[in-house]
């Protein structure tokens, strides 16, 4: 009967203990990494590319690894030659990127949030950081922060921009948790440019 496969030659991450090594079947071994490097390996695992794989190993030598055993041509693959193939797999197999989601802030970022937004607001750190204003006044207010107004509660350029294009969509209760102003501030503003929201 056949050895079976051991379950680490079925995963991304290969052992590199040399008592698993030593335990598995050389077939075994040889057939399952050949099975490994079609689902994690930017190549096919031929007898040729073992042999680049282990520092130009002539190629008779790999073949003879793969002869059945009790023939004259077998060759018993040591441990260490075993270690060095698992190490040379695991070396070129291709990383994942990560990608970044959009409008991901890094904890550098968020620090400066928190120590910056009260004082200096969202226009300055939108340029620190070189995020959209209007991500910072949305990630301020996950974060529960607030910026202090203007006993007048006057509006920058962007805050006008942002009420003008969300108000008839979004109306005025959403647009002063967002910017942080009071509810009648933003009605008043919408009133001025003659917004309306839409109902309904």
């Amino acid at each position: 009967m056949d050895e079976q496969k051991p379950e680490w030659l079925s995963r991304p991450e290969l052992t590199t203990n040399p008592d698993y090594l030593r335990a598995v079947d050389q077939k075994v071994f040889l057939d399952g990494l050949r099975e490994w490097s079609e689902r994690y390996a930017p190549f096919e695992l031929t007898n040729k590319k073992i042999a680049e794989l282990l520092i130009d190993m002539p190629l008779n030598q790999v073949e003879g690894y793969r002869t059945k055993k009790g023939l004259s041509t077998h060759r018993e693959m040591p441990v260490r030659i075993r270690l060095l193939l698992v190490y040379r797999l695991l070396e070129n197999r291709p990383q994942k990127r990560i990608s970044q989601p959009k409008n991901k802030f890094s904890d550098a970022d968020i620090d400066l949030i928190q120590k910056y937004y009260a004082e200096k607001g969202a226009k300055w750190l939108s340029q620190k950081i070189g995020k959209k204003t209007t991500d910072i006044w949305s990630k301020a207010n996950k974060l529960g922060l607030s910026k202090p107004r203007r006993p007048n509660t006057s509006f920058t350029n962007d805050e006008i921009i942002f009420i003008k294009r969300h108000y008839k969509s979004k109306g005025p209760a959403w647009i002063a948790a967002q910017l942080n102003l009071p509810y009648l501030s933003i009605v008043g503003v919408a009133h001025k440019f003659g917004l309306r929201k839409y109902r309904v």
